[in-house]
């Protein structure tokens, strides 16, 4: 069912699952049409697994591999599915300078929602089904229209940068993702959202300050529920040093930190203590660099 609701929003525009049958009975009326969204259908279902197998799958041989990695983040690191109309259209109907473009953009408008979000009442869903309705309509041929056309709704530098200075990450692997995608542009990597294949299980997101607190920290509790998932706390470690700092104190975490091979993990090592005023110091740090990592 969201394999056909995400084609049909590609060529029929903004429509919730609910809408989905009766806009099929109202549109396919008799024999022909119903042949054609058939086969359409079935075009498309290899795109759409393209999609999901991007590193793997032989249609995505025309993308070079950084958009591979790129669509990767979206749609497997990330989970997220309220842009697959929009990417659907993109791959079928840009071509691969464009699209290459394209996906990146999809990948920076992606993070910027979640950190800062979408507007609410469906307001992302409604623009995504538009855009890829004119993809399908060849009304967007480029990257440059197809960024113009959604610049009323993604956020700005400035409300990027504000947003992700004070950002708590619920799911760590939205938090891991974000460390490493701007620990890679500290090393200068050209491509830094674009996560590269690794092992994700080796690199590992530690609290510093822990969810649960031991004897050896003194924060009180109401000060942990407000700054235990900030992404200012939260730090890449190797698996193995993950396993030695557990809950431990300050003052064991910041050995480990401070030999760490993530450059953002090794600033946790220039303070004495740590509690809310160094979380948000380290998190401003971090939100200086994030436009940069997911330009528009």
């Amino acid at each position: 069912v969201d394999f056909i609701r995400y084609y049909w929003i590609a060529h029929h525009g903004p429509t919730t699952e609910r809408e989905l049958g009766d806009q099929i009975q109202d549109n396919v009326l008799d024999e022909r049409p119903a042949f054609d969204l058939v086969v359409s259908l079935d075009s498309f279902a290899t795109d759409f697994a393209a999609l999901n197998m991007p590193r793997e799958h032989p249609s995505l041989s025309k993308l070079n591999r950084n958009t591979r990695n790129c669509i990767y983040t979206i749609t497997k690191e990330l989970g997220v599915k309220q842009i697959m109309p929009l990417m659907l259209a993109i791959l079928r109907y840009f071509d691969p300078k464009e699209a290459d473009k394209a996906f990146s953009l999809c990948l920076s408008w992606t993070v910027r929602f979640l950190i800062v979000g979408g507007g609410g009442g469906g307001v992302l869903d409604r623009h995504y089904g538009l855009r890829a309705k004119e993809i399908s309509n060849q009304d967007i041929l480029t990257a440059d229209k197809l960024a113009k056309q959604m610049s009323s709704i993604v956020h700005n530098d400035r409300a990027f940068k504000e947003a992700f200075g004070i950002a708590s990450v619920r799911q760590i692997k939205f938090a891991r993702y974000y460390l490493r995608a701007i620990d890679l542009y500290l090393a200068q990597d050209p491509y830094p959202q674009f996560l590269p294949n690794e092992d994700t299980l080796s690199v590992n997101a530690e609290h510093i300050l822990p969810i649960r607190p031991s004897n050896d920290w003194t924060i009180p509790f109401d000060v942990v529920a407000s700054y235990g998932k900030r992404l200012g706390n939260i730090a890449l470690l190797r698996a193995q040093d993950n396993v030695k700092v557990g809950n431990k104190s300050f003052a064991e975490k910041k050995q480990v930190c401070k030999t760490s091979p993530f450059k953002t993990t090794q600033w946790i090592a220039e303070y004495d203590h740590w509690g809310p005023e160094e979380i948000t110091d380290r998190q401003k740090r971090l939100a200086e660099l994030a436009p940069k990592v997911w330009p528009i």
